[in-house]
């Protein structure tokens, strides 16, 4: 599917999965509409500056993209009206009021009236009504403890990731943002993985624990599970069990970039078959297996990321 000039930003699926989103970069400054299945693109729009984000709707009629002093909606065609050519697609503007030269980050759609939540660069959030009007802003900067930095919607309320490294639950029933929960990173700064042999080891953090900023949140409506993205290039899954969310599984890769990798040897025994060594600018030499189970990796499985081994 080729229609972009430059390269892409961002790509969302609507949520009925049959329509696709793809933004372009600050040169492209395009965004298209796709029937990915047959691989047309439905609608194009112009970008009038960068985009940091984006929100679909739950009824996918619409999504909004969030950028520097930017905040604006967008009608989307749908594969299903048999439009067999592109057409330009319409937009509208968010009326902003005294928030107009705020850069905005992340943005979700939270029930079927639209009503939209944003965040700001300063860490407050923004809501936005069906009428595409900022109403109300919500901001933790008092407490000196954290600000917001990114967010998602599940069927409990609200996700949102603070700078402390905690992912703070809120009840989105009323007209308030009440707090449910906070869920903290089964890792803190300066932890060894390695070191961790009991599920129970990654509930309890010292005090002075520091966590990495979340800086994504991935949730589906559908799904019982969200993926958090880290500061420290860290993708941890939690679940839902017995009403509550708990950590699931993680993936722990180098901090910086990758700067070589070798097969460990076959002849050797010391390590599973298909064993892989990678050596990280972050100064970390990993040994990784992605075949089999834990339970065929013995001690040296990781309860963290099981494809991460210790040694």
């Amino acid at each position: 599917m080729a229609a972009h000039t430059v390269s892409i930003s961002i790509v969302r699926f609507t949520p009925d999965d049959l329509t696709l989103i793809s933004i372009g970069c600050q040169h492209d400054s395009q965004i298209i509409t796709w029937d990915w299945r047959s691989g047309n693109d439905l609608g194009v729009g112009k970008l009038m500056s960068p985009v940091n984000a984006i929100a679909v709707s739950f009824d996918s009629s619409m999504c909004v993209t969030v950028g520097s002093k930017s905040v604006k909606y967008w009608f989307l065609p749908m594969a299903s009206d048999g439009l067999n050519k592109r057409t330009g697609l319409t937009s509208r503007s968010a009326i902003l009021a005294d928030k107009r030269n705020v850069n905005f980050v992340d943005a979700t759609f939270c029930d079927q009236t639209n009503r939209m939540l944003a965040v700001t660069a300063s860490g407050e959030v923004l809501e936005f009504n069906g009428n595409k009007k900022y109403v109300k802003c919500y901001s933790w900067k008092d407490s000196g403890d954290f600000k917001a930095i990114c967010l998602a919607r599940i069927p409990e309320g609200l996700l949102v990731g603070c700078s402390d490294g905690l992912v703070r639950l809120f009840c989105l029933i009323g007209d308030d943002l009440d707090f449910l929960a906070d869920l903290a990173p089964p890792t803190h700064l300066f932890m060894d993985p390695a070191n961790a042999y009991d599920p129970q080891q990654l509930q309890n953090h010292p005090e002075d624990a520091i966590f990495p900023e979340p800086r994504c949140l991935v949730a589906s409506s559908s799904s019982p599970t969200f993926v958090v993205g880290y500061a420290d290039r860290s993708l941890i899954e939690f679940s839902r069990e017995h009403n509550s969310w708990s950590f699931r599984r993680a993936s722990l890769g180098h901090t910086g970039a990758v700067n070589c990798i070798e097969s460990f040897p076959s002849s050797s025994s010391c390590m599973p078959a298909g064993t892989v060594i990678t050596g990280g600018s972050d100064g970390t030499v990993r040994f990784w297996n992605f075949g089999g189970d834990s339970d065929d990796k013995g001690d040296i499985a990781n309860i963290l990321c099981p494809s991460l081994l210790k040694v």
